[in-house]
């Protein structure tokens, strides 16, 4: 990718990364092959993936990013707008908060790793109320009783599901989260925008 000093450099030199990429995949592809690569959205899907690739591998596109997201003062840092009161209201009304960014702190009382290599979160909250957060940081260090700030989007589930994480009827896709003990950041490789506002005291909008 060459060097990168700093964020506006970053999507440029992704798409050229994207530019090669695509230009290794048809040179000397058939027609056959050429026509599988451009449909269904796969092309899109190639970009996805390459980005996601570059920005949880590459040591000087984390650099940029991790310096990208820092909060520019040490006020109103990683705000929330969710606790345990906001979770009975969910219990009497989903369309409460359906669909809508929250940001919460909770104790982890319990990790689930999936077949599929993704992991879901039971926390709770200060009254014992309990959640599920799908962690798309995919952070392999967490240990239930760490005490965890995390954003993300709280969704309904299809109850008919047998996994536990399913059986309330909603949980929140968490793309980001601070431990409250040592103030490290975890983060989806893509969410670097997101996370940038959340830093900077502002609950981000919802983008589902």
């Amino acid at each position: 990718m060459g060097h990168i000093d700093n964020y506006d450099q970053l999507k440029p030199s992704i798409d050229k990364c994207y530019d090669s990429t695509i230009n290794f995949i048809f040179n000397g592809a058939t027609p056959e092959e050429i026509k599988f690569y451009t449909g269904n959205g796969n092309l899109k899907l190639v970009a996805q993936k390459l980005g996601y690739y570059l920005k949880s591998t590459c040591p000087d596109v984390i650099r940029v990013i991790n310096e990208y997201v820092k909060p520019k003062t040490n006020e109103n840092n990683y705000p929330t707008n969710f606790d345990q009161n906001s979770l009975k209201e969910v219990k009497n009304n989903l369309n409460s908060w359906s669909k809508r960014t929250v940001a919460f702190n909770a104790e982890i009382v319990k990790i689930i790793k999936t077949d599929e290599d993704k992991i879901f979160l039971k926390v709770k909250f200060s009254d014992d109320q309990t959640l599920w957060v799908g962690d798309m940081s995919h952070n392999t260090s967490w240990q239930p009783g760490n005490k965890i700030r995390f954003v993300g989007w709280f969704i309904p589930t299809d109850k008919s599901f047998n996994e536990e994480f399913n059986r309330d009827g909603y949980l929140v896709v968490s793309y980001g989260s601070v431990d409250l003990a040592s103030n490290k950041l975890s983060m989806y490789p893509n969410s670097e925008i997101l996370i940038r506002e959340w830093a900077n005291g502002k609950v981000p909008a919802t983008r589902y």
